[in-house]
């Protein structure tokens, strides 16, 4: 019993360290991650800007709006991505994961033993 108990500490212990991982490569992460966003967010306004001034965007569509609004597209898309993977609530969700395997381990541990 005593060679179980050392080896669910030793797992416990991983768990912490684990989870001491994923939030400092997040917080590491995290200045890159808002410069990133901040310059997706600059590109996203001057797209703006650019097709309000340019003189060749028809008001009704067509394929100049349509390039412009391809590309606005896909500047927000790579925005909200962004904003996902690096919210508090993503890093949450992943160490929550990690948590329920240890404990589902754990659990068919202790199984074991009885």
């Amino acid at each position: 019993m005593d060679k179980f108990i050392d080896y669910l500490n030793k797992r416990v212990k991983n768990f912490k360290n684990l989870t001491k991982e994923v939030w400092d490569k997040w917080i590491e992460n995290e200045v890159a991650y808002r410069d990133e966003i901040k310059d997706l967010e600059r590109r996203y306004q001057e797209t703006w800007d650019d097709m309000d001034a340019d003189p060749e965007t028809e008001l009704e569509g067509g394929p100049v709006a349509d390039a412009y609004a391809k590309e606005i597209e896909d500047l927000d898309d790579k925005i909200e991505k962004l904003r996902k993977e690096f919210s508090y609530e993503s890093k949450k969700k992943e160490i929550e994961k990690q948590l329920k395997t240890y404990e589902k381990e754990i659990l068919n541990l202790i199984k074991k033993e009885l």
